[in-house]
């Protein structure tokens, strides 16, 4: 080297170059991963609100199936045949649960439209697997 580069100093101009770009690197990592915390706690919570807000309406329509079940039942009891009674409460719970159905698979479609696709497609198949499969 010469009188106004002492020995070593390109080496460690490199190495201290080299340093900054590794942190510089290791930072925008660091801020993409709490981007993608911070999308993911979102969409939860998004998901969450939309089962809570769904819940105090499928309590209800339950309440109303285990009514008209109870009814059902009940005159089944007293009955010898199928009358006009039994058929309307019978009539009266599949229209209650097929009208469940219909808003449910709703809700499940809504929930998996906040997903990424893949995650959406694996929780359809689960969840209709395992709520509207008798």
């Amino acid at each position: 080297v010469n009188d106004f580069v002492p020995a070593g100093a390109i080496l460690m101009k490199l190495r201290s170059t080299e340093q900054r770009a590794g942190l510089q690197q290791a930072e925008a990592a660091r801020v993409e991963a709490a981007a993608r915390e911070a999308e993911v706690q979102a969409r939860y919570a998004r998901i969450r609100d939309m089962h809570e807000s769904y819940l105090p309406g499928c309590m209800e329509r339950c309440k109303e199936i285990a009514r008209v079940r109870t009814e059902f039942f009940t005159l089944i009891k007293h009955s010898k045949s199928v009358t006009p009674e039994l058929k309307a409460r019978l009539d009266e719970s599949a229209r209650l649960r097929a009208r469940c159905s219909e808003l449910i698979l709703a809700h499940f479609y809504e929930v998996a439209a906040a997903m990424p696709p893949e995650a959406a497609t694996r929780y359809l198949e689960w969840v209709t697997r395992e709520t509207l499969m008798d």
